[in-house]
């Protein structure tokens, strides 16, 4: 009579920032595959977990860890970020955006 294999699956795993993570979470990763036309399919919880809604458009970077994917509304933000300290007294976002609505106004 065969034995019954008993396998011991743990709830908690470290992960790799060294906290405890859900075994099986994407802290630990995930196995993609690239299909046909270049598309990579991202499990669904990941897609949850940033908000890469259907038809989101998505900034791929090419960095020196390996390939990063945000959202078009993040990647902005890090720009603006990066950009306040060189002028951090004054938002040129907003002085642009007062420019061209005056320009709008003014054709009118």
């Amino acid at each position: 009579m065969p034995k019954s294999a008993v396998w011991l699956i743990p709830k908690f795993v470290l992960g790799m920032e060294g906290k405890a993570v859900p075994f099986g979470s994407f802290e630990m990763g995930a196995h993609v595959r690239v299909i046909q036309g270049g598309k990579i399919v991202l499990p669904a919880a990941l897609r949850r977990k940033y908000g890469f809604d259907v038809g989101k458009t998505l900034v791929v970077e090419d960095g020196e860890n390996g390939v990063t994917i945000r959202s078009l509304d993040e990647a902005v933000m890090r720009v603006q970020d990066i950009m306040k300290q060189y002028s951090p007294e004054r938002c040129l976002s907003d002085e642009l955006i007062a420019e061209r609505r005056a320009e709008a106004k003014r054709e009118q």
